[in-house]
């Protein structure tokens, strides 16, 4: 569904065209950073059928009411018109939308194929009001329904979030969910080097990008630690960040973007204003390299080699370059192995295959792939009615993930499960999301709060019997025997 900037003032009339009497997954982007492609415009309507694709797959949420998941999941698909609705997360009750404002791709507004409104992004308050239409005609018309917000620009993303997250059940994939993502591999990574989750504090770790994402996955991994016991002073020094001008300190004073200073480094003690990747890296040694920039290859030989030798023997380095696509990661699979001897335990944004190493074995290339937390986070929220995702809810999400990982894969070097299992993690990570809301005192639904007071075993199959399963019955009967 299209929301046009020239519709403005008529959002909640134009929504009620909308079929569908209940929603209850809704992403909405505004086109102007989709994935590495930039701004789409209108065009980035795409990205949010594609999410909702995820949705249905990965944690389709289904009938709501009791009995075998199996039995309700065939009762739910050969008779529809029995149940009182629909299985909910299913495809009829989820909602794409874009916010058409304007495009500043020049080579769409120059093409007279596009159907998006041809002129320069509408911006400040403007935009603003036009968001805050939208969200509260969404808000209003779908008041269960979980808003996550898909690729938005960084300079309005974290606003927008800051702006809603408080009193709408929304989040944004992008910041929070690459976060929560992030913060799973790093546990992933501790358990593949045979460290407790307690040693996250310990960790040196240089993260390359500062913009939302990047610094969406630096917060929560410190949250994370000062959850372990550190000291917000103590977490915030376990960080080097980097961004176009090189190493982020202090001394930038008035330069200084206000998001990311409270992780600059002071001053001195050896930290300088602007220093390179690879002299940040030869210098701290640390134990993670993180690539957020969106930059392509910064990871160098060099610095991934710089990376290994500072790590002791008897542990192994980890690289996220977890830019997306490809051609915008900050190194391949094969250019860590090749630069570490292998000894990398490797996670990128964009999938990479394993590589096989020239003395024999194996390096193995796991994939950080928000569809790991996001689906299930959102399946854990709108079952809760927990009201808002909050920082709590999202590292419950992460913490949940390293336990899936099957041992053998692990002592391997792999930090997530395998995807092939993507509905049994929606339902742990909607019952970690869940426990950690009732935590909150978040959960608004009586059979929620029921099944979290009857212990874990029920809670799981509450969640599993409101999974929607996609089964595809054929349209013509044939005799057996007949066009087989």
């Amino acid at each position: 569904m299209v929301f046009s900037a020239d519709d403005a003032g008529c959002f909640a009339p134009i929504l009620w065209n909308w079929p569908a009497k209940e929603v209850d997954a809704i992403v909405l982007t505004d086109g102007s950073r989709v994935l590495g492609l930039g701004d789409l415009g209108a065009n980035g309507l795409a990205i949010s059928i594609g999410k909702l694709n995820l949705y249905c797959a990965a944690a389709g949420c289904g009938v709501g009411w009791g009995g075998a998941v199996a039995g309700s999941e065939r009762r739910a698909v050969a008779h529809p018109r029995r149940l009182p609705r629909p299985p909910s997360f299913h495809p009829s009750r989820v909602l794409p939308i874009v916010l058409d404002v304007g495009t500043d791709n020049k080579t769409l507004r120059a093409d007279p194929a596009y159907g998006g409104l041809a002129r320069e992004r509408l911006t400040g308050d403007a935009y603003f009001a036009l968001l805050d239409e939208l969200v509260t005609a969404l808000t209003t018309r779908y008041p269960k329904a979980v808003l996550q917000f898909e690729d938005f620009s960084t300079d309005v993303a974290s606003i927008a979030l800051e702006r809603y997250r408080s009193h709408h059940l929304t989040f944004n994939d992008d910041i929070q969910g690459t976060a929560a993502t992030a913060v799973a591999g790093l546990h992933g990574a501790l358990k593949a080097n045979g460290l407790p989750s307690q040693a996250l504090t310990d960790q040196k770790i240089v993260v390359v990008g500062a913009g939302s994402a990047g610094l969406g996955v630096v917060r929560m991994v410190a949250a994370s630690m000062r959850a372990l016991g550190a000291a917000p002073a103590a977490a915030a020094a376990r960080f080097w960040v980097l961004d176009a001008h090189g190493l982020v300190t202090r001394a930038r004073g008035t330069f200084l973007d206000p998001a990311v200073a409270p992780f600059a480094r002071p001053a001195g003690g050896g930290d300088v204003e602007g220093e390179n990747l690879l002299d940040v890296v030869s210098r701290v040694k640390p134990d993670v390299l993180i690539g957020l920039s969106g930059a392509g290859r910064l990871f160098t030989p060099a610095v991934l080699a710089a990376l290994s030798a500072g790590v002791p023997d008897g542990r192994r380095p980890v690289v996220m370059p977890l830019s997306n696509p490809q051609s915008r990661m900050e190194c391949l699979a094969a250019d860590a192995a090749a630069a570490t001897g292998g000894r990398a335990i490797f996670a990128s944004g964009s999938p990479q295959a394993d590589v096989n190493l020239p003395g024999g074995g194996v390096m193995r290339s796991s994939q950080a792939n928000n569809m790991y937390v996001f689906p299930g986070l959102a399946l854990g929220a709108f079952l809760g009615e927990t009201g808002a995702v909050t920082d709590a809810m999202l590292a419950a999400a992460a913490e949940a993930l390293p336990a899936l990982i099957d041992p053998a894969d692990s002592a391997e070097g792999a930090i997530y499960p395998k995807l092939s299992a993507i509905r049994e993690i929606s339902t742990q990570v909607a019952a970690a999301v869940m426990r950690a809301a009732d935590s909150e005192g978040r959960v608004g639904s009586a059979p929620a709060r029921a099944a979290l007071a009857a212990g874990a075993t029920a809670l799981e199959a509450h969640i599993k019997n409101r999974m929607y399963n996609p089964v595809y019955k054929p349209l013509i009967r044939l005799p057996v025997g007949v066009m087989e």
